[in-house]
């Protein structure tokens, strides 16, 4: 019973750091203010690109709102998409693990 316990506690250190890696490795972009302001960032929440169009650089308030907005939003995304991925995950291993089906 330890074996089996041992070997699922490693298989899940092991699709812990699969799945850290898989979420750092995608980027999530979402625009406001009708495309003027683009924000990527990773699944870490790291910024990995804005763009901010011209017209908007004399506006400083409408600027802020739409960054907020892009950023806001584009974590939105990341989140949802580790949390469908965490799920994923666990189901996959409770799914094919032998320690429970015994």
């Amino acid at each position: 019973m330890f074996d089996n316990m041992n070997s699922f506690v490693d298989k899940i250190r092991e699709n812990a750091k699969n799945l850290n890696d898989d979420i750092g490795s995608k980027v999530f972009t979402a625009n406001s203010g009708a495309g003027l302001v683009e924000v990527s960032i990773n699944g870490i929440g790291e910024a990995v690109n804005i763009d901010i169009d011209d017209s908007l650089m004399s506006d400083k308030e409408s600027l802020q709102v739409f960054l907020m907005s892009a950023f806001n939003e584009a974590n939105k995304m990341a989140e949802q998409h580790k949390t469908k991925t965490q799920k994923d995950m666990a189901m996959s291993m409770l799914k094919n693990s032998n320690m429970f089906n015994k």
